[in-house]
């Protein structure tokens, strides 16, 4: 059996041990970037705010190909598919013919209008040589502007402060992180930035910039003000990487629909990670949910299907765990109110911990967590799962205290 992986994030690597372990004597082959550095996209920040060094930020070590006899290809991308002769398309114009193929991906940063390449201080930051390339130019006492306030501006803009720049982040939306918290965990945060001095304006987009020379000089915001920035970095969201599948005149825009076993409509060819558009639970439907977790269960599920066995992955939860300006954060599942739900709160205003249950029915959807996250452990496992055992108030209190 030929096994061709394209991609070197959790997503392919979680798959190919999960061949290896049903298939010892197939062939694997791996399009990653640099299949000898096997590295975690959410560890950058950390690098680049100096607390963790960039060896660190491998989650496998550099004799995993060699371990698992995997055969890395470095330098070439996938650039088309033609699952009808099971052929790939690499960007040389060399082909690869496959038995199952793994899309594996990823995705790259939304850009907008006005972010212009080759212009110094402009930086998105989703890949390695982003983190590089930014702490390469970064002195302290420089102003910065994070567009975006989802988590990664939020960590991006923590790491900022913490080497010495004063940093504003600015959120188009009326709350930062407005897909994972509700507006109180959100304040929260926003209190959390202020402490560590970050400024953060909601309600606030980028415009434009202001360049002099080729170099970032300050930044248009859409109130009509301006405000001085070196450096300005973009995190307002990312695309999946399908443009290998645009020849097959299949939408992709919005990711690939895999099934239960993560197939796609195509024979033999698999997907996972930020690519997959995959069922989501509790809510249904199905979506690209771009966590680590999730990358991690389906490329395990894609790989024992692939190798032959059987594992139904029933569905992605969403889980952000963090730590935002040393303040702990745990949000899975449904977050935010909506019809049919009820909420569960705990809050102790001069502690800042907050604790949010989401009920659909006495059914756990989902937990805001911010402060103290100890039960985040015991209350995942039981999203989907009916809480009519507690009942009254006892649900929430005593001996079975969820909150």
């Amino acid at each position: 059996m030929r096994y061709l992986l394209a991609g070197g994030g959790p997503a392919a690597v979680f798959c190919a041990e999960a061949v290896r372990r049903l298939d010892s004597a197939g062939d694997i082959t791996m399009l990653a970037p640099d299949a000898g550095r096997l590295r975690g996209r959410m560890a950058l920040p950390e690098y680049l705010g100096g607390d963790l060094p960039k060896e660190s930020a491998c989650f496998r070590p550099e004799t995993f190909c060699r371990d698992h006899k995997i055969q890395p290809i470095s330098g070439r991308k996938l650039s088309s598919v033609y699952p009808e002769k099971s052929v790939a398309v690499l960007s040389d114009g060399s082909e690869l013919r496959y038995d199952r193929l793994l899309l594996a991906t990823g995705s790259h940063p939304i850009c907008p209008e006005w972010f212009k390449e080759g212009c110094q201080g402009l930086y998105t930051f989703w890949e390695e040589e982003d983190a590089e390339k930014l702490a390469a130019h970064i002195k302290p006492g420089d102003k910065a502007v994070v567009a975006g306030g989802g988590l990664v501006g939020l960590k991006v803009a923590e790491a900022l402060r913490k080497v010495g720049l004063e940093v504003t982040v600015l959120e188009a939306a009326g709350q930062i992180m407005p897909r994972q918290l509700d507006e109180t965990a959100s304040a929260l945060a926003s209190e959390a930035a202020a402490a560590a001095g970050v400024a953060v304006k909601t309600s606030t987009a980028v415009a434009g910039i202001g360049v002099a020379g080729q170099k970032v000089e300050s930044v248009m915001l859409s109130n009509g003000k301006e405000i001085p920035a070196a450096h300005v970095v973009v995190c307002i969201g990312v695309k999946p990487n399908l443009r290998m599948l645009a020849h097959l005149g299949a939408e992709t825009a919005g990711g690939v629909e895999v099934d239960c076993h993560m197939r796609t409509r195509w024979e033999g060819v698999y997907a996972a990670g930020d690519v997959a558009k995959g069922g989501v639970f509790p809510a249904g439907g199905k979506q690209i949910v771009a966590t680590w977790q999730n990358a991690v269960k389906q490329g395990t599920a894609a790989g024992v299907n692939m190798a032959g066995g059987f594992l139904a992955y029933e569905g992605s939860i969403r889980v952000n765990t963090a730590n935002i300006f040393g303040r702990p954060l745990a949000a899975a599942g449904e977050t935010l109110r909506g019809p049919g739900l009820e909420e569960a709160v705990f809050y102790n205003p001069s502690s800042g911990c907050y604790r949010k249950l989401i009920l659909r029915e006495a059914t756990l959807v989902g937990f805001i967590l911010w402060g103290d996250i100890r039960r985040a452990g015991a209350l995942l496992p039981m999203i989907g799962a009916s809480l009519r055992d507690f009942p009254g108030k006892a649900r929430f209190g005593g001996e079975t205290n969820l909150l």
